[in-house]
Order: C-alpha cells, then structure tokens, then sequence
C-alpha cells in the first residue's frame, strides 16, 4: 500500500494540473534507481537575464534539464547509498542509508531542491516516504525506479510569458512508449518560473511536470 501512496503523490505532486501515469509494479518487479551525483552548480546559472553566452532557448533547455534531474531524485534516481546499512520500514520496503555527503541529511537534500523548486513543491516531495530520517538523523531512501519507462526523443520549448516577477515556458515533449525508436504521443506542458520567497534573486519552478 505504502508503494502505490507514494507513487500516485510524486506524479500529482508538481504544482501542475497536468495527470501521469503511475507505476504499477509488483515488489518482485521494482529496480533500482540509479546512481544520481549532483553536478556542482553555477552560481550564475539561475539568473534569467539575456547574457552573451547563452541563447533563451539554450538557457531554459538546460535548466528544465538541470530541474529534471533533481526531481529524479524522489522518482528514478538516489544519491550514493551503503547498500551494507539498509532499514526494513514497512514489509519488503527496505531503505538504504544515503552516503553521498552533499544529500545525507533531509536539511542537505531540501536545500538543493530548492535550488529549482519552489517551498510548496519541495515540502510536498519531502512529505512522500521516498526518504526517512531514522534515529540520529541519517537519512535513507527507498531504492525504487518509478519511472514510466518511456524514452524522450524530443523536447521543444515556447515562451509563453516573460516579466520582471514570472517566466512561462510551455515543454512540448514527444516520447517512444513501447521501445521502437518510433514517436509514440505527444504532450505539452507549463513550466513556470517565479523568484524564491525566501530570496527574491533566485528564480525556481513553481509550476512543473516531471515527464521522463
């Protein structure tokens, strides 16, 4: 039961409107998530400004990337764990300590996700039982991959609105579902930016779609 809670709240947890597939896996099917390590960020890189060394579209691509990434982290990836130190939560649930230091705590882990993401999807995300802090405050994740399988062949980007206080992008994303190499559907999205509550010079994602 636990498995399908989380599974259902991380795909209606984005801030959008937009409906996703769930993951319907039997324990015996689920694998692992893979290794994710977060690449050292570019203090620069959350300015949205027009600068000389980087095209609109090229700036937006990269971030949504960047953003993706992260998100993967309560989907499809974990950080480093120590598969040696595990904690059975529920039956069959087994969380693994997370090892990477830059993520083993759950302060460590909000931090980076806002970093893109607003505090409403952040607290959302950390509300899942994707990780649990145990005891003297290690923090473990269940290694799961809930990821729809599907392989993204093309994404394009539109800007939709652009002001002093919101940035609007809509994502069209064209995806191969059963593994032919072959375009299979086709869906838009709303990416929103709006800078940070806690600090008006950082933009972050309040509205967005994880659709790898």
């Amino acid at each position: 039961m636990t498995f399908f809670l989380i599974t259902a709240l991380l795909f209606s947890s984005c801030g959008g409107e937009d409906s996703r597939e769930t993951t319907d896996l039997q324990p015996s099917e689920w694998s692992s998530a893979e290794v994710f390590r977060p690449a050292d960020k570019d203090e620069g890189s959350q300015d949205v400004t027009e600068n000389a060394d980087k095209t609109q579209d090229n700036y937006i691509n990269s971030l949504v990337g960047e953003a993706l990434d992260a998100y993967s982290l309560f989907i499809s990836t974990v950080p480093e764990i120590d598969r040696e130190d595990s904690i059975e939560y529920e039956k069959g649930l087994l969380y693994y300590r997370v090892s990477d230091k830059s993520l083993n705590t759950i302060e460590k882990l909000r931090s980076y996700m806002l970093g893109y993401f607003s505090e409403e999807i952040v607290t959302r995300l950390l509300n899942v039982e994707r990780y649990m802090a145990f005891d003297d405050g290690s923090l473990y994740v269940l290694d799961i991959n809930m990821g729809t399988g599907a392989t993204v062949l093309s994404e394009s980007f539109t800007i939709k609105e652009q002001s002093k206080d919101k940035k609007s992008y809509l994502v069209t994303v064209v995806k191969d579902k059963d593994g032919d190499g072959k375009p299979d559907v086709e869906d838009t999205f709303d990416f929103v930016l709006e800078p940070s509550k806690s600090d008006s010079s950082k933009w972050v994602f309040t509205k967005f779609t994880y659709y790898r």
